[in-house]
């Protein structure tokens, strides 16, 4: 059951992220891989998950690269050629936002561990959406946390249960 649910967020991932990235990839290389990771739903929220983070929201990352990532790569960082990263609240693009990509992948290229954090500064205050899979650094997170300037930080977060990674090279 967890395997279709799984294929059928990547399927909305791919269909929803992938269009919306167009104008991005535009600007890409001839030859570009994407790479999207679809996390598991929040498990913990601000205000026992009733609002603005539910239980049914979730990290969404699609980055795009101008060549893929090579097989047993330590831990490094990665520049994207553009990414959106959505939490299902919020969606921060490499347009409107910072962030860092720090990868490792496995023998066949694909992400093994990972630290992927963005930011985006707005008059209400900081958004933020982060997954982490990092040994040795904490628990594997999902999270997205919207922090007011006021003091208060709505959030939703996934810890200990992380999402699937897949791969797509275009010519």
């Amino acid at each position: 059951m967890r395997r279709i649910a799984i294929s059928i967020v990547l399927a909305i991932a791919v269909s929803v992220l992938l269009p919306s990235s167009i104008c991005l990839a535009q600007q890409a290389p001839a030859s570009t891989t994407a790479y999207i990771y679809a996390g598991n739903h929040f498990t913990d929220c601000f205000q026992d998950c009733s609002w603005p983070y539910t239980r049914h929201h979730s990290v969404m990352v699609f980055f795009t690269v101008s060549t893929p990532l090579p097989p047993n790569m330590p831990w490094k960082f990665v520049k994207p050629t553009s990414y959106i990263i959505d939490d299902g609240v919020q969606r921060l693009t490499s347009g409107s936002s910072s962030g860092w990509f720090l990868m490792a992948t496995d023998k066949t290229g694909n992400p093994l561990y990972w630290q992927v954090q963005v930011t985006a500064r707005y008059w209400w205050g900081v958004a933020r959406i982060l997954t982490y899979n990092s040994p040795g650094s904490g628990p594997i997170t999902d999270a997205g946390s919207q922090e007011g300037y006021t003091g208060t930080t709505y959030f939703g977060k996934n810890t200990g249960d992380w999402g699937r990674w897949i791969v797509i090279t275009t010519p």
